[in-house]
């Protein structure tokens, strides 16, 4: 179940001693990603309600960092190296080398990518339970090189 993987991330990024962003409410969270063009479904609700990201320039011992929604807005509408606006970018591995992003096409669960390069990104994951799920078992779908 979703919130019980979202617990369990956010059990170890606190083991870790990472500082992370703090929780918004529904109507914040949505609010943020209207400016994206993205609806608040209720999976993107919870990842951002119960994680948030980390603060920033944080990452974890693996090198991931997770952004706070606000940095995802910030990296998605500013953002160089973003061109295809149909993914939203809310992570990246070892200071940008490449990036996490989600797409929703019709379905309540996002479709989670690593996009290594505009013209290579590829799918890993089928909702944001099973990225994280991967992510806490280090997987390596996570690095699909």
């Amino acid at each position: 179940m979703l919130s019980e993987t979202l617990e369990r991330v956010r059990n170890y990024w606190k083991s870790e001693g990472l500082c992370f962003e703090y929780p918004l409410d529904r109507l914040q969270i949505e609010d943020r990603l209207t400016s994206l063009g993205v609806r608040g479904t209720d999976e993107i609700v919870a990842v951002v309600s119960t994680l948030n990201g980390f603060k920033v320039d944080e990452m974890d011992d693996e090198g991931f960092s997770f952004w706070s929604i606000d940095q995802m807005v910030e990296e998605n509408l500013k953002g160089e190296w973003v061109e295809d606006k149909s993914y939203v970018h809310f992570a990246d591995f070892l200071i940008f080398s490449h990036t996490y992003c989600f797409r929703q096409v019709g379905s309540p669960s996002a479709s989670i990518y690593c996009h290594w390069s505009p013209d290579d990104i590829v799918k890993i994951a089928n909702s944001f339970e099973e990225f994280f799920e991967y992510y806490l078992m280090r997987d390596r779908r996570l690095w699909p090189v």
